[in-house]
């Protein structure tokens, strides 16, 4: 990968990340809940379902997956804008490995409800071991996107090439 495209997607993950501040975590020494094999099953059913959207270029057609509280902080226009920014630079997906699931009741800026969070590294064409990050909150019978991060530990080294 070359320097600038490197560059070019590390910016674009920062921003990503400054973005929006979700807790996906327990906020003390709370034990991480797992969920269910059936909550897992339908959390990765619902990160599948976005993650093809994406996967296919497909961004104004994601915004249907998205549930209430994205709809009331963001725009279709932002929200696609957005990623295409984040996903365009990083080519085709690959291979996905799921990495781990959590559920709470609460993530910040949202009223309390179940949401989940699914963690999957993902190997793209022009960037491998990329973690995925998606946030759903459960709307009726549905889990519904609030929240899609992607982050690449990058390590930078100053000084003579070699």
């Amino acid at each position: 990968m070359s320097r600038k495209l490197a560059w070019a997607v590390m910016l674009a993950m920062v921003l990503a990340l400054c973005s929006c501040k979700v807790r996906i975590g327990p906020e003390k020494d709370e034990a991480v809940n797992a969920g269910t094999e059936q909550q897992q099953r339908e959390v990765l059913a619902a990160a599948e379902k976005f993650a093809d959207r994406l996967d296919k270029g497909r961004f104004a057609e994601s915004w249907e997956l998205v549930g209430p509280v994205l709809l009331a902080s963001s725009t279709q226009q932002k929200f696609t804008g957005h990623l295409a920014t984040i996903r365009k630079p990083l080519g085709a997906a690959g291979k996905r490995e799921i990495i781990g699931f959590g559920f709470q009741k609460e993530i910040d800026n949202a009223p309390p409800g179940q949401y989940a969070t699914i963690a999957v590294k993902t190997d793209f064409a022009k960037v491998a071991g990329v973690k995925e990050t998606f946030v759903f909150e459960r709307a009726g019978n549905d889990w519904k996107l609030v929240g899609y991060w992607l982050s690449k530990k990058q390590t930078l080294s100053f000084g003579p090439s070699k």
